[in-house]
């Protein structure tokens, strides 16, 4: 083992070396420290013993290769240098040992994330992730395969990618809740994790109760190893509660009037759970506020579909001046609440404070770069409705065209909200066919 100068901290780590060394066999070389270091959560003397260690022996190859990843990984806050590290060791394992698949494995895997974490091409990112899964699959013994790593990539790949293949995310993701209900406890957090994640895939495929059964999985699982005030298991009801509105719309889109408003009052009720438990933590990080003021808003949509609108508009303003004190300027609720309140306003009649506030919304979606965003073919939806409820069926044609133009760009074909600007737009238009039949018949 190659010790640096003696100082009071290369003292602990030699007392350190005397029971990571102990083992017949084993020997401790100050890369381990280092890592036991990262482990510790000590980034900043990880790093410094990594330097110190590249510059003493800068030709092994394979102590070097360990202390580029290590360093990779100890650069949480600066993912610049954690890519730069990361490359440095891609390179030299593959100059060193190019076939040692485990290892490149683990450093494809790191690539992809230091990628992701710069925002770089999806493309590139998934590149990365990709190539980690073919060294995987490289081993030939496949009880020499860790399979947890595997997990992580395939689930590495899944999130990654969120609009990619659903049917290929969804064979994935089921393959990582296999190995991780294999190799983990039940009620281990990562499985609380695969849940969660099955459950968006299910919800982008439309198919509501399987996301239900998952979330609810992931629900009960966190309930077992979080404390009970745990912003976690806030944020979990807050996501089944989402689930519930949009069966809830499904099924007012089907015409299933009894069974939507069953799924909206469930979805309001577990958004009440979650401020309840919110309440019971005592937080009061950007996190805390930012799922307050989404669960507001949450509330309020629901209202709206309820017809309860000064309560609606109560939730909205709550939303508005939560997001106002607390979150940065350009944060999506901002848009959404005043989306939401054009349209209370339009439905309680208020026609002129009700695009006043639509406009308000394209304005900001406009200004933080969203204009072709999810959002913005709502405000053109709620757009066509403020027309068609004054009268104005061919602008309220044109907007709603706008909503199934952008729409059908940002969602799948079977999601609620695409299908309710379609039938919207096609109900509208018969109508107009209609009433030109009847002039002619005239």
């Amino acid at each position: 083992m190659v010790f640096i100068e003696s100082t009071a901290k290369t003292e602990e780590m030699r007392e350190l070396k005397k029971h990571l060394g102990g083992s017949p066999g084993k020997t401790t070389t100050m890369a381990d420290l280092a890592y036991l270091l990262f482990l510790m959560g000590d980034f900043g003397r990880a790093i410094d013993f990594c330097k110190k260690l590249l510059h003493i022996v800068p030709d092994n190859l394979s102590l070097t290769t360990k202390c580029y990843n290590i360093m990779g990984q100890a650069y949480k806050n600066e993912p610049n240098l954690a890519l730069q590290s990361f490359e440095n060791g891609l390179k030299l394992q593959l100059q060193y040992d190019p076939n040692d698949f485990y290892t490149l494995a683990t450093m494809y895997n790191n690539m992809g994330f230091a990628h992701r974490r710069l925002e770089s091409d999806k493309h590139l990112v998934a590149y990365y992730y990709e190539k980690a899964l073919q060294m995987c699959t490289n081993i030939f013994d496949k009880n020499e395969t860790d399979w947890g790593l595997m997990a992580t990539i395939l689930n590495n790949l899944v999130t990654a990618q969120p609009h990619g293949d659903h049917d290929l995310a969804l064979e994935r993701e089921r393959l990582v809740l296999d190995i991780r209900l294999k190799h983990l406890p039940l009620s281990h957090p990562l499985i609380a994790t695969t849940h969660a994640t099955l459950s968006e895939i299910y919800l982008s495929r439309g198919e509501y109760e399987e996301a239900l059964t998952h979330s609810d999985e992931a629900l009960r699982i966190k309930l077992k190893y979080l404390p009970s005030g745990h912003p976690s298991i806030a944020n979990t009801y807050s996501t089944i509660a989402l689930l519930y509105l949009h069966k809830g719309d499904y099924e007012a889109l089907k015409d299933q009037k009894e069974m939507s408003e069953k799924s909206y009052s469930k979805s309001l009720q577990l958004n009440y759970q979650a401020f309840d438990v919110l309440s019971s933590g005592g937080s009061s990080s950007s996190t805390h506020y930012e799922l307050i003021s989404f669960l507001y808003n949450n509330c309020g949509v629901i209202y709206t579909r309820l017809a309860r609108l000064d309560e609606a508009l109560d939730c909205f303003n709550i939303t508005t001046n939560t997001t106002l004190q607390h979150l940065p300027d350009n944060h999506d609720l901002h848009g959404a609440s005043l989306k939401n309140k054009g349209k209370v306003f339009t439905l309680q009649g208020d026609m002129s404070e009700g695009m006043k506030y639509y406009n308000l919304a394209i304005e900001f979606y406009n200004r933080i770069g969203l204009s072709s965003s999810v959002r913005m073919a709502q405000i053109y939806f709620n757009i066509g409705e403020w027309y068609e409820l004054s009268g104005k069926k061919d602008l309220a044609i044109e907007y709603y065209e706008r909503a199934v133009q952008m729409g059908t760009k940002n969602h799948k074909p079977n999601h609620p909200f695409l299908l309710q600007y379609t039938k919207t737009l096609d109900k509208v238009k018969s109508t107009m066919i209609t009433a030109v039949s009847i002039e002619e018949a005239f």
